[in-house]
């Protein structure tokens, strides 16, 4: 079997397959990470479930380097930690980006942390709960505080 190949039926399986069964990859890890935590009393996050399910694999390779379904779920597993990693960055950038204006007081329509025009929100501040939430700031904040607010999915 091919890379290409082996990274394709990756894809099938994470994207169609595994995704159809299981559900989202960061809710289920989440849930995942949770019960782990439980069980460990220490915290693991839902990237750490991605890592060390890559590790069960390498194991499984180790015993058997022949059975390819090792080789395909391992960049599976990789491919839905990458995604996890980057969305946790892209919220925690945000949520770092949204205490700052909070911090200076600037206005939405101002420009956000990102150099984007927000257009005007009627001279409110990010401190007085902008309505209208269109600008890059405030929408990536909402989804870092929803994954906050949903208890199964680890911080």
């Amino acid at each position: 079997m091919k890379r290409s190949e082996i990274l394709a039926t990756a894809n099938e399986y994470v994207s169609r397959d595994r995704a159809a069964t299981h559900g989202d990859a960061e809710r289920n890890f989440g849930r995942i990470a949770a019960y782990w935590s439980a069980h460990l009393d220490v915290p693991v996050g839902a990237d750490d479930v991605a890592v060390m399910m890559v590790l069960l694999k390498c194991a499984r390779i180790k015993s058997n380097p022949a059975h390819m379904d090792n080789w395909i779920d391992g960049c599976g597993y990789l491919a839905c930690g990458g995604e996890i990693a980057a969305q946790r960055r892209t919220a925690d950038d945000a949520d770092k980006a949204l205490t700052a204006a909070l911090a200076s007081g600037r206005r939405c329509d101002e420009g956000g942390p990102y150099g984007e025009n927000n257009g005007p929100v009627s001279g409110r501040t990010k401190a007085q709960d902008c309505q209208v939430k269109q600008c890059k700031t405030h929408i990536l904040a909402e989804q870092h505080f929803a994954r906050d607010r949903d208890p199964w999915v680890a911080a």
